[in-house]
């Protein structure tokens, strides 16, 4: 039993084995000629529309639709969980709309403190002003009380001259004299304390305290422009008008901003252009204002028209790897790029086409040409 069990698996194995070949090869066509002039494997590819056409006259290309700049990936910078999705997959966003919105208590906490912040720096900055204001006032007292300092030391020494003057005479006891004489210490004492203050109030500078209290509210606003700005960054926004491709977020998901897989793909509203990958054999073949002509990549009998716009300046691996059976990725092309004629049923993102660009002869080609042309008459 456990033999025949044996033997049924092999069968089955190797019957998969012989469907996988099978596709694979059904998979194969010539990827750059369909007319047949490089053929792998298998006849020649042959579609109708290109019966009566010279292979050398032509150069066939794979290509995909696409838009100026490419599609492009969105990711958060900031992780979250997220709490709202206000555009769907497929619809059409103007920039700066709303994408994915998410869990942002934390970030509206921090904004709530750096506005506190900011209100209670501006208070300070007001009192600094004041107090400028007020400094003035006071150094204005203090030249008076100078002055009136001096008024009545001056007026205590003339006293005290006097009273000095009437000792000797005995017309004064000497009580009063020293009495007289202590005040007049007194006061100036008193005027030297006075200009001593309105020294220290002269080298105040009451600005410095106006432009450390401006310089902490330049600060504090700039916290609360950066706690804003993180606020925003829960907010995952289009970067341009355009279209939302691709949506794989759900309500509640946790996304990471260094998440490796791109979930959220968005397009910009641009004109639809065909990439063409041209083998470098036939690079020489084309220039911008080619003529080609574009087929689905299943040669279903849908075809439109445009030409090249322009032609990359180096050589360089395919852009996009399929990785179809027996298709070669490792062969340098060149990249053009095809505008489309207007007034064409549209094409889809991503979609992969061929391409007919109507090669311009080669001079060899020219020159056999005019010999033939010469020869026959």
């Amino acid at each position: 039993m456990a033999s025949w069990k044996i033997i049924t698996g092999s069968i089955v194995a190797l019957l998969g084995l012989a469907v996988i070949v099978a596709a694979g090869i059904g998979e194969f066509r010539p990827q750059w000629d369909p007319l047949g002039s490089r053929t792998a494997i298998g006849a020649p590819v042959r579609p109708s529309s290109y019966a009566d056409v010279k292979s050398d006259d032509i150069v066939v290309a794979a290509g995909e639709v696409d838009v100026e700049g490419g599609t492009v990936p969105l990711a958060p910078v900031i992780g979250g969980t997220v709490t709202a999705l206000p555009a769907q997959e497929g619809t059409a966003v103007k920039s700066g709309d709303p994408i994915v919105v998410f869990d942002s208590r934390v970030a509206e906490l921090e904004v709530e403190q750096a506005s506190a912040a900011v209100a209670a720096a501006k208070v300070e900055l007001q009192q600094a002003k004041q107090a400028a204001e007020l400094h003035r006032f006071k150094l204005e007292q203090l030249r008076q009380a100078v002055i009136a300092a001096e008024s009545k030391m001056e007026a205590a020494q003339r006293h005290t001259s006097k009273l000095e003057a009437l000792l000797p005479q005995k017309a004064v006891d000497e009580e009063t004299f020293l009495g007289a004489r202590d005040q007049l210490t007194q006061l100036q004492a008193a005027l030297k304390s006075a200009r001593e203050q309105l020294a220290e109030a002269e080298h105040i500078d009451p600005q410095l305290q106006v432009k450390a209290a401006e310089t902490a509210l330049t600060a504090a606003e700039a916290k609360l422009n950066a706690a804003k700005e993180l606020l925003a960054k829960h907010t995952l926004r289009a970067p341009a008008d355009g279209q939302l491709l691709r949506l794989e977020v759900g309500l509640g998901q946790v996304l990471a901003p260094n998440d490796p897989r791109q979930r959220i793909w968005f397009c910009p509203a641009k004109p639809l252009v065909i990439r063409c990958e041209v083998e470098q054999e036939f690079a020489d073949r084309i220039e911008p204002g080619m003529k080609v002509k574009v087929t689905n990549e299943s040669f279903d009998g849908r075809e439109w028209t445009g030409h090249i716009q322009r032609c990359a300046p180096w050589v360089a691996p395919r852009r996009t790897l399929w990785n179809k059976v027996f298709e070669v990725s490792e062969v340098p092309t060149v990249e053009c790029i095809v505008d489309l004629d207007p007034d064409q049923k549209p094409l889809r993102i991503g979609q992969r086409v061929r391409a007919r660009l109507e090669s311009t002869p080669r001079p060899e080609q020219q020159t056999a040409s005019k010999k033939s042309t010469t020869q026959g008459t």
